[in-house]
Protein backbone atom coordinates (compact mmCIF):
# COMPACT_ATOMS: atom_id res chain seq x y z
CA UNK A 1 0.00 0.00 0.00
CA UNK A 2 1.29 3.07 -0.97
CA UNK A 3 2.02 5.85 1.97
CA UNK A 4 -0.58 8.21 3.27
CA UNK A 5 -0.26 12.05 1.46
CA UNK A 6 -2.12 14.22 3.94
CA UNK A 7 -3.70 17.73 3.52
CA UNK A 8 -2.18 19.46 6.73
CA UNK A 9 0.54 18.94 9.16
CA UNK A 10 -0.94 15.03 10.62
CA UNK A 11 2.10 15.98 13.85
CA UNK A 12 -0.04 18.83 14.82
CA UNK A 13 -3.34 17.34 14.07
CA UNK A 14 -4.12 19.68 11.65
CA UNK A 15 -5.75 18.73 8.40
CA UNK A 16 -7.35 21.09 5.90
CA UNK A 17 -10.56 20.11 3.66
CA UNK A 18 -9.00 20.47 -0.08
CA UNK A 19 -10.95 21.58 -3.05
CA UNK A 20 -9.57 21.72 -6.49
CA UNK A 21 -12.13 22.96 -9.41
CA UNK A 22 -10.85 20.42 -12.20
CA UNK A 23 -11.89 22.68 -15.08
CA UNK A 24 -9.76 25.87 -13.83
CA UNK A 25 -7.45 24.46 -11.62
CA UNK A 26 -8.45 26.73 -8.51
CA UNK A 27 -8.47 25.42 -5.40
CA UNK A 28 -9.97 26.53 -2.06
CA UNK A 29 -8.68 24.87 1.68
CA UNK A 30 -10.48 25.41 5.02
CA UNK A 31 -9.42 24.40 7.98
CA UNK A 32 -10.14 21.05 9.64
CA UNK A 33 -13.21 22.03 12.05
CA UNK A 34 -15.72 19.43 10.81
CA UNK A 35 -19.19 19.15 12.75
CA UNK A 36 -20.55 16.12 10.49
CA UNK A 37 -19.27 13.66 8.11
CA UNK A 38 -21.15 10.90 6.55
CA UNK A 39 -20.00 8.66 3.75
CA UNK A 40 -22.80 6.32 2.07
CA UNK A 41 -21.91 3.74 -0.46
CA UNK A 42 -25.16 2.29 -2.27
CA UNK A 43 -25.02 -0.51 -4.84
CA UNK A 44 -27.63 -0.92 -7.40
CA UNK A 45 -28.91 -4.26 -8.77
CA UNK A 46 -31.23 -4.79 -11.72
CA UNK A 47 -33.68 -8.09 -10.73
CA UNK A 48 -35.26 -9.97 -13.33
CA UNK A 49 -38.32 -12.06 -12.56
CA UNK A 50 -38.09 -15.50 -14.57
CA UNK A 51 -40.79 -17.95 -15.21
CA UNK A 52 -40.65 -21.10 -13.08
CA UNK A 53 -37.91 -19.67 -10.88
CA UNK A 54 -38.32 -18.96 -7.84
CA UNK A 55 -36.03 -15.85 -6.73
CA UNK A 56 -34.89 -13.45 -9.33
CA UNK A 57 -31.67 -13.09 -11.79
CA UNK A 58 -30.08 -10.57 -10.43
CA UNK A 59 -27.30 -8.38 -12.16
CA UNK A 60 -25.02 -5.81 -11.16
CA UNK A 61 -25.55 -2.41 -12.33
CA UNK A 62 -22.93 -0.05 -10.49
CA UNK A 63 -21.91 1.30 -6.53
CA UNK A 64 -22.14 4.64 -5.94
CA UNK A 65 -20.76 6.75 -3.31
CA UNK A 66 -21.91 10.39 -1.48
CA UNK A 67 -20.00 12.37 1.10
CA UNK A 68 -21.87 14.85 2.96
CA UNK A 69 -19.65 17.20 5.02
CA UNK A 70 -20.25 20.32 7.24
CA UNK A 71 -17.59 22.31 8.77
CA UNK A 72 -16.98 25.92 10.58
CA UNK A 73 -15.30 28.04 8.96
CA UNK A 74 -14.10 30.26 12.18
CA UNK A 75 -12.64 33.84 11.89
CA UNK A 76 -10.25 35.24 14.24
CA UNK A 77 -10.05 38.58 12.70
CA UNK A 78 -11.98 40.73 10.76
CA UNK A 79 -9.37 40.06 8.05
CA UNK A 80 -9.99 36.08 8.24
CA UNK A 81 -12.80 36.70 7.96
CA UNK A 82 -13.11 38.46 4.67
CA UNK A 83 -10.86 35.88 3.37
CA UNK A 84 -12.80 33.27 4.46
CA UNK A 85 -15.62 34.95 2.56
CA UNK A 86 -13.86 35.13 -0.93
CA UNK A 87 -13.44 30.89 -0.13
CA UNK A 88 -17.05 30.22 0.29
CA UNK A 89 -17.60 32.81 -3.18
CA UNK A 90 -15.11 30.73 -4.95
CA UNK A 91 -16.26 27.58 -3.89
CA UNK A 92 -19.75 28.47 -4.90
CA UNK A 93 -18.25 29.13 -8.39
CA UNK A 94 -17.22 25.25 -8.34
CA UNK A 95 -21.07 24.26 -9.16
CA UNK A 96 -21.07 25.90 -12.28
CA UNK A 97 -19.61 24.03 -15.08
CA UNK A 98 -17.31 26.17 -18.39
CA UNK A 99 -18.55 27.68 -21.26
CA UNK A 100 -17.32 28.13 -24.38
CA UNK A 101 -18.43 30.19 -27.48
CA UNK A 102 -19.84 28.96 -30.67
CA UNK A 103 -21.18 29.97 -33.72
CA UNK A 104 -23.29 32.77 -33.51
CA UNK A 105 -22.90 33.67 -30.54
CA UNK A 106 -24.29 30.84 -28.37
CA UNK A 107 -22.70 29.22 -25.48
CA UNK A 108 -21.60 25.73 -25.33
CA UNK A 109 -20.90 23.78 -22.42
CA UNK A 110 -17.02 23.12 -22.11
CA UNK A 111 -16.13 21.27 -19.23
CA UNK A 112 -18.52 19.85 -16.35
CA UNK A 113 -18.12 21.07 -12.97
CA UNK A 114 -15.85 18.52 -11.38
CA UNK A 115 -13.62 18.93 -8.22
CA UNK A 116 -11.27 16.83 -6.32
CA UNK A 117 -11.53 16.63 -2.61
CA UNK A 118 -9.42 15.28 -0.21
CA UNK A 119 -9.77 15.58 3.65
CA UNK A 120 -6.75 13.85 5.99
CA UNK A 121 -6.99 10.00 5.05
CA UNK A 122 -11.01 9.75 5.36
CA UNK A 123 -12.12 11.11 1.95
CA UNK A 124 -9.45 9.97 -0.53
CA UNK A 125 -8.77 7.50 -2.77
CA UNK A 126 -7.09 4.51 -1.33
CA UNK A 127 -3.84 5.56 -2.80
CA UNK A 128 -3.90 8.71 -0.76
CA UNK A 129 -5.31 10.88 -4.06
CA UNK A 130 -7.90 13.29 -3.70
CA UNK A 131 -11.18 11.94 -4.96
CA UNK A 132 -12.85 13.01 -8.14
CA UNK A 133 -16.70 13.98 -7.87
CA UNK A 134 -19.18 16.36 -8.46
CA UNK A 135 -20.86 18.92 -5.52
CA UNK A 136 -24.58 18.21 -5.60
CA UNK A 137 -24.89 22.06 -3.46
CA UNK A 138 -23.77 23.21 0.06
CA UNK A 139 -25.95 25.39 2.21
Amino acid sequence: MAAQKYIGNPEEGVFNLNIVHVPTGESVEFPAYLENLSDLYSSTWQAEDVYGRMDPITTFVNTRRAISVSWNVPAHSYDNAKRNLEKINKLMTFLYPLYSNGKGGATAINQGPLVRIQFGNLICQPNGNPLLGYLNGFT
